[in-house]
């Protein structure tokens, strides 16, 4: 089998998610000195991400149709079930970290937890036992599940929750982009669900807004803590000119 268009595509969204991979790090490694550490669940999802487009564009290069492919194919549905509703709790954590109203009490963090929780299940549920088709698609071979095991609830779930989260970042922090990544791949889901590119595209957008929010997070952080280093050197002032009075 010859490399098309569409795997060149696939190797393209493999790219990109390794680039985002290496963002996340470095936001890591900033995050650390503010004690912003949630973007590490990125890494477990980008992951997933890199090996799925891998497989599309490269894997099914190498493999095409056997037992290897099939085998291969397995692992990127269970880490798209087990690490996708992960984004819920990101993104909950930002916005606590954000400042936005009612997210840094433990009952609606609880709320959010227990969602992503649920979403966990209901795709592992899914994905248990799936009937996996052979099928070629825009020139690529790949194992797909039939279809067989219902509507995809965890991951309507995630996107409108990601979706409810955006819109109070949007209005409390004027932070559009975790609603408009995540709106994005909700048109994508509605109107081009049977087309794997343009999904796999939605992915990639979904996975910059998160990114690109855990990275102002820990801006926001850094800033904060800042400003409570000047307050309190602010109060130390007044203090250390009673002293000198005194001595005086």
């Amino acid at each position: 089998m010859t490399m098309t268009a569409a795997h060149m595509g696939y190797t393209f969204y493999c790219l990109c998610a390794i680039a985002l991979f290496a963002t996340t790090v470095w936001i890591l490694r900033n995050g650390r000195k503010v004690k912003v550490t949630e973007s590490a669940m990125l890494l477990v999802i980008l992951g997933g991400l890199i090996y799925d487009n891998f497989m599309l564009g490269v894997g099914s290069l190498i493999f095409q149709e056997s037992q290897g492919l099939l085998i291969a194919t397995i692992p990127r549905f269970a880490i798209h079930a087990l690490c996708t509703p992960l984004l819920i709790m990101h993104a909950a954590l930002s916005c606590g970290r954000l400042n936005v109203p009612g997210y840094r009490s433990r009952t609606i963090i609880t709320w959010w937890g227990a969602t992503t929780f649920l979403c966990i299940l209901l795709g592992l549920v899914r994905e248990i036992d799936p009937v996996f088709q052979y099928s070629v698609e825009g020139g690529i071979a790949a194992f797909r599940p039939s279809g067989e095991g219902g509507p995809p609830l965890a991951e309507v779930t995630t996107v409108f929750s990601l979706i409810v989260m955006g819109i109070a970042l949007t209005r409390f922090i004027r932070w559009p982009w975790m609603l408009t990544s995540a709106t994005v791949i909700l048109i994508f889901n509605i109107f081009f669900l049977e087309n794997g590119a343009v999904t796999n595209l939605g992915e990639i957008i979904l996975l910059s807004g998160s990114v690109a929010t855990g990275a102002y997070a820990v801006s926001y952080a850094a800033k904060e803590r800042e400003l409570k280093k000047q307050e309190a050197l602010a109060r130390r002032k007044p203090k250390d000119n009673e002293e000198e009075l005194v001595t005086q």
